[in-house]
């Protein structure tokens, strides 16, 4: 065997090895994807300050809810408090101090909670430590025991009646460990005993799981579920208590194979917003899916046994108690196979891959955005994203019953009632005026007006106003629904934005003229014509709301998996399948730059500037000439028609 063989084996099974590691601590990673909105919803997280914790209450946080941060630090709790309401402008986020290590602290902190809320629909139980040696807490209790298991399971009984009160549905997460399968000599008679750090850590984990299952069969009947869920080998700080070799050598093992917190978070927020799975109450989830149990956990009469035997440490009083309601080819083909790889990833890479995601937090309470073309594709995904952050969406569709399953779809997700339609049909400058019209008569402000409409391969067809259809649905109608909005804009008060969807095929369009626009050149270059006019109309929009509240903003999406090329027939609707099955994005990883020019903070300054793939890019060499703008910008206002008082002037 030769050592290019040699070698290329030695590579496989490093590689093999090390991914063989990564998958068994859960690696690739499942996103949490519901789009569920928590407004009016209130959330307690313990250990909330750092962490698992804290990126779970900011999620929450971007989703509306109000948030207690259960923390034992204020000094940290306070900083993290701060920074989740700087991220997501989400006041409703309050610490409250409880310390995990005393009972008489958890008794105090219930009975705030139970004095001042009226409501609680979830409770996050996610504080934890490990390597706390043979410690003992002033209880008298192993510190890990305490810490992961006790005080958790008293906050739970003292908490319960509070979220029964709520009426809706509401849940319990119990934060445990995939080390619960290890916990192999479990003593549950002898609880109190320390067998060494990482058996009192598994242990302590174990009994999150048992204390999970008792509890769901109590709860069976009432509108209150349970999960347990191993978040995956996350970088925390849970092994800070770990001392000598055994801290250098976690250290190693952490910086190599664990996940980052972020994603960490995300089986934590699955348990807890996501719907259709409270069928699952009782059960243990990993990677955002349920997984079966771990064999520690099917001991016969195991649970009911810690259960009963956890009672008296915890000191729990007869009323607080829950009662139970019912070779020749092996050397070529890994070659072949290599460069099949590398051209693939080329091409994704051209196709702005891999995918950076917007992580603005940003709540949308109180604002009102009016999205074209949403009932499907990258408009359907980012209304359902600003309703998820508590917004007023408006669905500006030409499709009446797609348009309402659409906004059923999306308030069925979110729990957000404040969707609606609106029928505009974008061939049409009457539609368009008599949408806006309506718009601003029934509308007090206007925050988000998302031009995301879209069609191409329409071939050489007239719209109602004798334009080209391609043209006008891309651009025209746009142009002049912007200008019919922009007063209710302004009158908004607060920062407003406008956000053109473009293309990158914009940069392709190297026959542009200005002498006719209406001209059918074919279907690529038409379509290329109308994106590089948004990106046009952007640059002169910003330069003429330069003064006022309101910036501009236009963006390439990504080559994405949409319907925009549903007019495409034969042979060459063939292609495009199969290009748009290999290389295309999701429609998820689209809408990122169009969300990401909605809500982001701090890009006011490049209002007027292209984005792509959630950053600013370059200006298409067509549209830095400014004079060319500027023609394209009067040539427009005599083919829609624009009154002299519709105009905006510089």
């Amino acid at each position: 065997m030769s050592c290019y063989s040699v070698l290329l084996i030695l590579v496989a099974l490093i590689a093999a090895l090390f991914i063989g590691i990564k998958m068994y601590f859960g690696w690739p990673t499942r996103w949490c994807r519901s789009q569920r909105c928590l407004v009016g919803k209130t959330a307690i997280i313990t250990g909330a300050n750092t962490g698992i914790g804290f990126e779970t209450a900011l999620d929450f946080a971007k989703r509306g809810a109000k948030v207690i941060l259960a923390c034992r630090d204020r000094a940290r709790a306070e900083e993290a408090r701060r920074k989740i309401i700087e991220e997501t402008d989400n006041p409703k986020i309050f610490v409250k101090i409880v310390d995990f290590t005393s009972f008489d602290s958890i008794r105090a902190f219930a009975k705030e909670i139970n004095e001042s809320e009226d409501r609680l629909d979830i409770l996050a139980n996610n504080v934890g430590i490990s390597f706390g040696d043979d410690v003992k807490t002033e209880d008298g209790c192993d510190i890990v025991m305490q810490v992961n298991y006790y005080s958790h399971y008293l906050l739970t009984h003292l908490l319960i009646g509070l979220m029964m009160k709520s009426g809706d549905p509401s849940r319990i997460v119990n934060t445990s460990s995939l080390a619960a399968a290890h916990a192999n000599n479990f003593d549950v008679n002898n609880l109190q005993k320390f067998p060494g750090n990482m058996a009192a850590y598994a242990n302590s984990k174990l009994c999150n799981i048992l204390f999970t299952k008792v509890l769901a069969r109590k709860l069976r009947d009432t509108n209150i579920t349970v999960y347990s869920l191993h978040p995956g080998t996350i970088k925390t700080d849970i092994f800070r208590l770990a001392k000598g070799f055994a801290k250098v050598a976690l250290q190693i093992v952490v910086a190599l194979f664990y996940k980052p917190v972020e994603e960490g978070a995300q089986t934590n927020i699955y348990c807890s917003v996501q719907k259709g799975i409270e069928r699952f109450s009782g059960c243990h989830f990993d990677n955002c899916r349920k997984v079966e149990d771990y064999r520690t956990t099917r001991v016969p009469h195991l649970a009911e046994k810690l259960w009963e035997l956890t009672e008296p440490i915890v000191h729990l009083q007869e009323a607080e108690k829950i009662a139970f309601t019912r070779l020749k080819m092996t050397l070529f083909l890994p070659g072949f196979f290599l460069f099949l790889l590398i051209f693939c990833i080329l091409v994704r890479i051209y196709l702005s891959w891999p995918t950076r995601w917007c992580r603005s937090e940003r709540c949308l309470l109180g604002k009102t955005a009016v999205i074209t073309g949403a009932n499907t594709g990258l408009g359907y995904e980012t209304a359902l994203d600003f309703a998820k952050r508590g917004a007023k969406v408006i669905l500006a569709c030409r499709n009446p019953q797609r348009a309402e399953e659409a906004c059923q779809k999306i308030i069925e997700e979110t729990d957000n009632p404040n969707i609606s339609t609106k029928i505009v049909d974008f061939s049409s400058f009457y539609s368009v005026r008599a949408f806006a019209r309506e718009l601003t008569q029934t509308e007090d402000r206007l925050d988000i007006l998302v031009n995301n409409a879209g069609i191409a391969f329409a071939d050489d067809t007239k719209s109602l106003d004798g334009h080209d259809l391609t043209m006008q649905v891309n651009y025209y109608s746009h142009f002049l629904l912007t200008h019919l909005l922009i007063e209710l804009m302004r009158k908004s008060g607060d920062p407003s934005r406008i956000v053109n969807v473009s293309s990158k095929a914009a940069l392709h369009c190297l026959r542009f003229h200005l002498e006719n626009l209406d001209e059918f050149r074919g279907n690529v270059n038409n379509y290329e014509h109308s994106k590089l006019c948004l990106n046009m109309f952007t640059k002169e929009l910003a330069k003429r709301l330069v003064t006022t509240n309101i910036t501009a903003y236009s963006l390439h999406p990504g080559a994405i998996k949409t319907e925009i090329l549903r007019q495409t027939k034969g042979k060459v609707k063939t292609l495009f399948q199969l290009i748009v099955a290999l290389f295309y994005k999701s429609v998820k990883e689209g809408i990122q730059t169009i969300i990401y020019c909605s809500i982001e903070k701090n890009i006011e300054q490049f209002s007027g500037c292209h984005f792509d793939n959630c950053r600013k890019v370059a200006d298409y060499w067509k549209v830095r000439n400014l004079e060319v703008c500027s023609k394209l910008w009067k040539i427009t206002e005599d083919i829609v028609n624009l009154q002299e008082t519709e105009k905006i002037r510089l």
